[in-house]
């Protein structure tokens, strides 16, 4: 009979394990791979340095991930490289370039150390962890939790006074639950990432997009650096668009010399947030209660404030006092993720991501690019901010399109219709 279960290895789940164990509970985690630092799933792998995101503002510093707004800091002791520069490409190469150094906009890490890292910390403070351990489904009981797992091939169960669900964007345990019957699906993506070594890349420090069929067929490839700056990865899925990338495509001399030293897939199923994310001695933390990836930084906020909230609350003897304590994640949640504060969000997050291969459709990017490619633009690695960031970029230039692409002008205003930018903000 353990005080707390906790499903998942990644920053969420290791984070809040760490913490309830280090307040003196019986915590066991709950782990499918054996080995938790293996990164083999796609997945960002940087810090996003932007001021305000999720309520929060993130500083790394000194072997040290600090969250200024909560009062907390997670050692960190793996590779670890600076990002200034963010450029998106058009098919002629005009580029839109955006800049920051003081702070730099983020960092890109080793997820794996990260994980490593704080493992061995749990394990210091008592945490009992079994990997190679799959969490099939959870329900809750007249005593707490009851856990079923699988390992080896043997289903056993596990009770607990209170569970943690930290497993992901395909959560079991929330598929267990019923609680996806009241989620809408909005889309199903698989996606694989590269890594490459001995890429000539004549961009040190940055992170790209580039769009158009001239790169690839997929028509917008992401290409980010890795924490190891000699390194560099990419997301593509279609085998033809990967060869035609890295082999034919208009950037394919960067890769002459390269040599593919890892793949990672993950297949996503978006859905929208769990706004309730507790059911019964149930938490649901992190991705597994998202839409998309709360981030490397939102999963250890996260995780850590229902370490926290679950330490205190089984300390509590009253059910209603208990309940009232574990509702203080729930309100954390609402208020800390931009898109559960306001589902809105949601869309002008995905027009922000779409923008771009939006405007090569219309034959326009070069146009706009042609337009931007001598400015260097402040910026900044905001999902939520995305769209208001670029199009404030492209509309500096709003008269001379009004002027000349007067229709370009009234697609870009039809397309930000049902989001949160609205063009007086953009230009003023």
């Amino acid at each position: 009979m353990y005080d707390l279960i906790v499903i998942g290895g990644g920053p969420a789940g290791l984070i809040a394990a760490k913490v309830a164990a280090e307040k003196n509970l019986e915590v066991v985690l709950i782990e499918a791979k054996n080995d938790v630092a293996k990164i083999t799933r796609t997945c960002s792998q940087m810090l996003h340095l932007s001021r305000g995101l999720y309520n929060e503002n993130v500083i790394f510093e000194n072997g040290k991930i600090i969250f200024e707004k909560n009062g907390f800091a997670i050692n960190y002791k793996g590779a670890a490289y600076e990002l200034y520069h963010k450029y998106a490409f058009s098919p002629c190469g005009f580029k839109l370039h955006m800049m920051r150094k003081t702070p730099p906009m983020g960092i890109a890490i080793d997820k794996g150390a990260l994980l490593k890292g704080l493992f061995k910390e749990g394990e210091k403070a008592g945490l009992n962890i079994e990997t190679g351990c799959f969490a099939l489904k959870a329900e809750n009981t007249s005593y707490g939790v009851k856990v079923y797992v699988k390992k080896r091939g043997k289903i056993t169960e596990l009770k607990g006074q209170m569970l943690i669900a930290a497993d992901g964007l395909n959560s079991r345990i929330v598929e267990g639950l019923g609680l996806n019957n009241k989620r809408t699906l909005m889309g199903t993506s698989k996606m694989v990432e590269y890594v490459m070594e001995g890429v000539d890349n004549p961009f040190q420090n940055s992170i790209f997009k580039f769009v158009g069929k001239v790169y690839s067929p997929a028509k917008m490839v992401y290409l980010n650096s890795t924490p190891y700056g000699h390194e560099t990865c990419f997301v593509l899925t279609r085998p033809e668009a990967i060869e035609y990338f890295i082999k034919k495509g208009k950037i394919s001399t960067w890769f002459k010399n390269a040599k593919i030293i890892e793949k990672r897939t993950a297949i996503i199923n978006s859905r929208s947030p769990i706004i309730e994310p507790l059911v019964g001695n149930i938490l649901i933390v992190g991705d597994a209660a998202g839409t998309t990836e709360v981030l490397i930084q939102g999963a250890l906020m996260l995780g850590y404030k229902a370490g926290l909230v679950a330490a205190e609350a089984l300390k509590l003897r009253r059910n209603e006092e208990k309940q009232r304590k574990l509702n203080e994640y729930v309100n954390f949640w609402r208020s800390s993720i931009d898109y559960v504060r306001n589902p809105e969000m949601i869309l002008t997050i995905r027009k922000g991501v779409n923008l771009f291969p939006f405007l090569d459709e219309l034959g326009e990017l070069d146009y706009i690019f042609s337009l931007t490619n001598d400015d260097v633009f402040e910026g900044e690695l905001n999902p939520v901010k995305l769209l208001e960031q670029d199009l404030r970029a492209i509309l500096k230039y709003k008269e001379k399109i009004k002027a000349e692409k007067p229709e370009l002008f009234k697609k870009i205003i039809e397309y930000i219709k049902d989001t949160n930018v609205s063009i007086n903000n953009l230009c003023s």
